[in-house]
């Protein structure tokens, strides 16, 4: 066996045990900031520039992560900030990773499969597919792009994770979705280009809540209602309706009595300890 398969098997054995260890099912998709605070581990955002995030060994330990970065880079930053908390390592700061660089030690490509690993174990991407009835071998990028959002990851991250770590996208398959930019997708089922992120729902989100930011667009399936003050409709779609988080809170989606999720919007950018990140603001007199 090669150092990076021991690596990629001891991530995978690692991340396996702690999604059971927070009776977490290995097809679910997780919120990896609610898994760290359940397993004693601080999460806090900040403004840390040239920073992904920041793991601290002390007596309660701690997970900075960079307030500015894209949601799937932050999910991706605390689950690697977790996998040196799991594997024992001292207190770390990752910087803003080039490739060109220098050569990673052990210790941070292991963290990285074991964030993979975390977020998108096989067996949750498999059925991530399954049950939207799609073939990672035909899927669209736009089918890509919902089972990203729902997985909690960014688009090119999980196409990558399905070829190098899965071994369920071909080479060819690979470029043929990397090709089509995150971008381009959302501004293709917005119908217009915009900063802010989108996040893609469907009838078969489960297990985790919606989490979005201020200013974040959120497209729904036709008919869904939604309950609260955080989102608000902006316009309807081919396939589906567009709202727009606008206030710190917690909301829900119902669909006709048979499919449910929560939506929790934060500020933007938003910098604090991770629980406190959904508290609705206060208007003082």
């Amino acid at each position: 066996m090669s150092n990076r398969q021991a690596l990629a098997k001891s991530a995978a054995t690692q991340a396996l045990r702690m999604r059971a260890s927070v009776r977490a099912k290995p097809w679910d998709a997780i919120d990896v900031f609610d898994l760290a605070q359940k397993l004693g581990v601080d999460v806090r955002f900040a403004n840390i520039a040239s920073m992904e995030g920041m793991y601290l060994r002390q007596a309660a330990p701690v997970i900075l992560v960079a307030s500015d970065r894209p949601a799937g880079r932050q999910r991706f930053s605390c689950a690697h900030e977790l996998g040196h908390h799991v594997f024992g390592d001292g207190s770390h700061v990752d910087e803003l990773f080039d490739a060109q660089a220098h050569i990673r030690p052990d210790e941070e490509i292991r963290a990285d499969m074991f964030a993979g690993m975390l977020l998108m174990p096989k067996t949750a991407v498999d059925r991530a597919f399954s049950v939207r009835s799609l073939d990672p071998r035909t899927a669209s990028p736009a089918d890509f792009f919902r089972v990203a959002c729902w997985l909690g990851v960014g688009y090119t991250t999980l196409a990558g994770h399905m070829h190098l770590a899965l071994g369920t996208l071909s080479e060819a398959r690979f470029a043929e979705i990397e090709h089509h930019t995150p971008k381009a997708i959302r501004a293709s089922m917005l119908g217009e280009s915009v900063s802010d992120e989108l996040i893609a729902v469907d009838k078969h989100w489960s297990a985790r809540p919606v989490d979005v930011s201020v200013g974040n667009y959120i497209l729904l399936p036709h008919g869904v209602a939604v309950e609260g003050a955080c989102c608000e409709r902006r316009t309807t779609r081919p396939d589906g309706e567009i709202y727009q988080a606008v206030a710190p809170g917690v909301g829900r989606f119902e669909s006709t009595g048979d499919w449910a999720a929560f939506v929790r919007v934060s500020r933007r950018q938003f910098e604090g300890r991770n629980i406190f990140r959904h508290l609705e603001e206060v208007e003082h007199d």
